[in-house]
Parts: C-alpha cells; structure tokens; sequence
C-alpha cells in the first residue's frame, strides 16, 4: 500500500544526490567567470527542475477540482478508469516518482550540456587509454542497459551517465609533469653539452614554466657555450613570466651579472641587469641588495681588470722599513702581463683617480674612497705634497670622522717623514698619534717610531762627539841612559 510513497522517497533522494553533483561542477567550471554562482546555479534549478514540478502539480489539482471540464489528469503509470479511493494516494504517489524521475534525469542532462560549454580541452602527460576503456566497457553499455531496460523513461538517465562521465573526464585537472634534470646534469659533467642541451630543452617542452630549468639552461649558455646573448634572453623570459617571485627575479639577474662579468667582462651590461632587480621588485630587500652591489661594480672594463689584477701588499706608514717609491718594480699590465711605459702607468692611475672621484659623488660619506685617493697622490702619482695639504685640511676642519682620524694622521706622519723629508713635523704628527690614540695600532706605531727617531739621534749626536775629539794617542820614548 505504501510502495508508491516508498518510490517517490527514493526519487527525492536520487535527484537530491544529483543535484549536488551538478553543483559542484557547475561552481568549479563556471566559477571564474560569476562571482554569483551559487545563485546562478538556484536560478537554474528553479527554471529546469521546479518550475516543471510545478506545473505538472498546478495541473493535476486542477483537474482534481474540477476547474478542467473534460480534461484528464497527466499521471504516468496510473492506468486508466476508476480508481479505489483507498489506491489513490498510493498510486498517485507512484507517478509523482515517475515524473520526479524523468525531469530530474533530462535536466541533469541538460545541465551537463551547458557545462560542456564552458571548458577547453587540455592537454595531457598520461596515456588516456584508461578513460577509453571506461567508456568503451563501462559507461556506454550502461547507459545502453538503462535505456533498453526504461524504455523512453530511461533516455534523459543514459543521456546523463554518458555527459557526465565526459565531463568529469574533459575538465579535470590535468597531472603536472615534474621535470628531472639528473640525465643533463650527468651529461654536463661528462662534457656531453648539446646533448645536456637537448635533455633539458625535452623536460622543458613538457612543463615550459619550470624555474630551475631556464635558469639551467642560461646557466649551460653562458658558461659552456659563451653565448651571453642567449643567456640574458633566456632570463629575461623567464622573470616576466606571471608565477615568478621576487627571490626568483633577484637571483635570476644576480647570476646574469655574475656571467656578464666573469665571461663578458662587462660590468655595464652587469649594472642593467641588477637594475632590473630594481624595477621588477620595488621596495623589496632584494632591489636594496641589488642597489649596493651596483654601487660596487666597477665602472669600466679598466678597472675590472685591475680588480682581478693580483694585489701588492702595502705596509702601514709608520714600519720601519723604507716607503715605496714609483719605479722601483718594472710596471706590467694587469690584462696581459706585459710591460709598459711609466707614461702609460700614471696616464692608468691618472684614469683611476677619475674613477674615484665619480663614486665620491655618488657616496661622498665614504672615507674609503677618500682614502684611496689619497694614497694614490700620494704614492703612485709621486703628489705627496697634495695629499698632505688635503688630509691635514679636513682635519683642521673636524671632517673626518673619529674612527679614521688615526689612520689619516699615519699617513700624514709617513710621508713627511719619509717622502718630504720633515722630520719635526712628522715627530709633532706622532707625539698627536701617541696623546690622543694610545690604544690604537697606529698610536702603537707611532710610538715605536718616536723611540726609533730618539734612538737614531743619539747615535747621531755620539758619532758627531767621537768625530770632534779623537783620542790622543802619546807615544813615550824610554829616556837616553847616562854615562857612569
């Protein structure tokens, strides 16, 4: 008596099931396109699946009341005639299952359709003969059995089986490839470089957004096959791709530096490339790293190579041993080796002391630099008298910082003790070193220097008394004897 009532429970919960599964591909597939899906999706359902629902109701209770003279009432599966009234709910429940089932199956057909719509067919890395073999076993003799076993009733249900499956197979997300680079790199070690070039250009084509790939690439350009050209488009593609970071932009550039430098030899080429840095990711600490590394190249291809050039080691002003003095090694040229005039070798300084002066503009708080130039008057240009006058100005005026005012003064003792020839103004310049920086290494220096100029002194001032009196040298003759 209640199977009717029992079968239209069922149809409720079946289409109930339905319903949130085409609900949730209708927010993952039309999502992106109407922030209101959700009431999108109930517009939906109210046109395609109630409002049927509702006018086949609306009409059978007409006719029931009898508003419709003449007009029968639309309930499949009732067989026609009188009907006992004690059948009549149990029957009509038994059709409102009926019709629940037939306009939930076509509409959930209908929906798959309209989803169909709104994808594009992706590409992917498996073999899709596993969703062949689904359909070709699975999904289509099933929906096949439905409609053979329901008849027309069945159509909208194999109709849904057979749309659904494709659309659960053409819009899923696709398997990311995750490139392996451990064949390039053991080719790259054996020296195999094109064939490392082709392992990585093959994983590449299969996932064309991979970091760690270009930059491999760049890096297998610009260091095996000295093309910088290739190097620089290959990260310059890379770093304006959408997904990057500003780590990856920053160390992306950074490298292309380290190559522009070490096989270009071109530190202005190295500056545009760490100034992207700090026009792609503005205000980060990788555009303020960047910004100080470029305050640090060097500003031709001259002074990188005096750079790389190996260094004399210069002892502090206040040793004991002599100062030393332009010309005293044959002059070679940091690119080559080779020897050159001691025109060419000031006309070099000359160029350096330009250099200098450039980025004292651009940081004039940096005393280094100061100093540097400093010691190249003083000591490679033979201006000692210059740099003297300089460094004993900006001292009288306060301008040097306290840190460095011992280090200024050695100099200035040094060389008028040992360039000039001012010896009372060198001991007034260490008898200062000694009061006001006594714990210093320079106050240390002067201090063995001053006992060092007493010291010569006084074995001066001996010498100069030995030489003034000579010892007396008498020679006594033995007295003549007398005769007896």
């Amino acid at each position: 008596m209640f199977a009717g009532y029992a079968e239209l429970t069922s149809m409720v919960g079946f289409s109930v099931l339905l319903m949130v599964l085409a609900s949730r591909d209708w927010i993952r597939l039309r999502g992106f396109e109407n922030p209101a899906v959700a009431q999108e999706f109930a517009g939906w359902v109210i046109r395609g699946w109630v409002t049927p629902l509702f006018l086949w109701t609306a009409w059978n209770l007409a006719v029931f009341a009898g508003w419709l003279d003449g007009v029968i009432p639309l309930l499949p599966g009732v067989p026609l005639g009188p009907i006992p009234r004690n059948q009549l709910g149990d029957l009509v429940a038994h059709s409102a299952a009926l019709v629940v089932f037939a306009v939930t199956t076509h509409w959930m057909a209908f929906t798959q359709i309209r989803l169909l719509e709104h994808f594009s067919r992706a590409e992917y890395a498996e073999d899709p003969k596993f969703w062949r073999m689904l359909f070709g076993i699975v999904v289509l003799p099933l929906a096949g059995f439905v409609a053979w076993w329901l008849g027309p009733a069945g159509w909208g249900l194999s109709t849904t089986i057979v749309l659904w499956f494709g659309v659960q197979f053409l819009t899923r997300e696709p398997r990311r490839h995750v490139p392996a680079y451990g064949r390039a790199v053991a080719r790259m070690k054996f020296g195999n470089y094109r064939e490392a070039e082709q392992e990585i250009i093959q994983q590449l084509e299969q996932c064309e957004d991979d970091y760690e790939g270009w930059m491999l690439l760049a890096q297998l350009y610009a260091e095996r096959f000295g093309e910088l050209g290739n190097a620089a488009d290959t990260v310059f593609d890379v770093c304006s791709q959408s997904t990057i970071t500003p780590f990856q932009i920053s160390r992306g550039f950074n490298r292309l530096a380290d190559w522009q430098l070490a096989h270009g030899n071109d530190p202005k080429a190295a500056k545009a490339a760490l100034e992207e840095v700090v026009r792609r990711a503005p205000g980060t600490p990788f555009a303020r790293t960047a910004e100080q590394r470029i305050a640090l190249l060097p500003l031709d291809r001259e002074e990188l190579q005096e750079q790389r050039a190996v260094k004399r080691l210069r002892l502090p002003s206040l040793s004991d041993g002599p100062a030393p003095s332009i010309g005293t090694q044959e002059p070679t040229s940091p690119s080559t080796g080779a020897p050159v005039s001691p025109t060419e070798v000031r006309a070099a300084t000359r160029r350096r002391l330009t250099r200098l002066l450039t980025r004292m503009e651009a940081a004039p708080d940096d005393w280094s630099l100061r100093e540097q130039r400093w010691k190249l008057l003083g000591d490679e240009l033979g201006e000692t008298g210059t740099a003297v006058r300089e460094i004993e100005e900006v001292l009288s005026r306060n301008l040097v910082p306290r840190d460095r005012v011992p280090a200024a003064l050695a100099l200035v003792a040094g060389w008028r003790l040992k360039r000039l020839g001012d010896r009372a103004g060198a001991c007034k310049v260490l008898e200062r070193l000694v009061k006001e920086f006594p714990g210093t290494s320079e106050g240390y220096g002067a201090s063995a220097q001053l006992w060092a100029i007493e010291s010569e002194a006084l074995d001066a001032t001996q010498v100069i008394r030995t030489q003034a009196a000579p010892p007396r040298i008498v020679v006594r003759l033995p007295e003549a004897s007398k005769p007896a």
